[in-house]
């Protein structure tokens, strides 16, 4: 590792926080950002689960040491252009909700954030699915609310090409 202008430094424990790693070398591609690698990388204590729905956004927080419900920290959620959309504490459960009066856009990320730097500390957006999601192991998912579902019903389990329904 190396601290900025290149002095080779010795890291140990990161304190909580989120942080900006640059990786550069002669041989990497100068197509990559002018041959520099930059990847922001959270350091938590705290372990964040977001879900959502059409008008509200979950949180469920727990500390990474012993999985136990983190009651009473702090959490701030943040739309995708930056702005707190909500903010509020965790219950005794370890869980944050926020309701909205309109529907959230689905396709639009959303940020949950946890504690300060440096304390109790997590973060979560909701779209992190890499590898996770449902499309990965073959479930067909739903993301859009549907007000009405209709199921046919007839008195034959098979019908003929052409054959009339009555």
């Amino acid at each position: 590792a190396s601290e900025e202008g290149g002095a080779p430094s010795t890291l140990g424990a990161l304190p909580p926080g989120i942080y900006l790693v640059r990786v550069t070398s002669p041989e990497q591609s100068q197509n990559d950002f002018a041959g520099i690698t930059r990847h922001l990388v959270v350091v938590a204590n705290a372990n964040l689960t977001l879900k959502g729905a059409e008008r509200e956004l979950l949180v469920w927080a727990t500390d990474l040491q012993s999985g136990r419900e983190i009651a009473g920290a702090p959490v701030t959620l943040f739309n995708d252009t930056g702005e707190q959309a909500a903010a509020g504490s965790t219950d005794g459960a370890g869980l944050f909700k926020a309701q909205f009066e309109n529907d959230r856009d689905v396709f639009r990320t959303w940020s949950a954030v946890l504690g300060e730097p440096g304390g109790t500390f997590g973060m979560a957006l909701s779209d992190w699915n890499q590898g996770i999601g449902p499309w990965d192991f073959g479930v067909n998912a739903q993301i859009f609310y549907e007000p009405h579902s209709i199921y046919y019903y007839t008195e034959n389990p098979l019908y003929q090409t052409k054959q009339t329904i009555q």
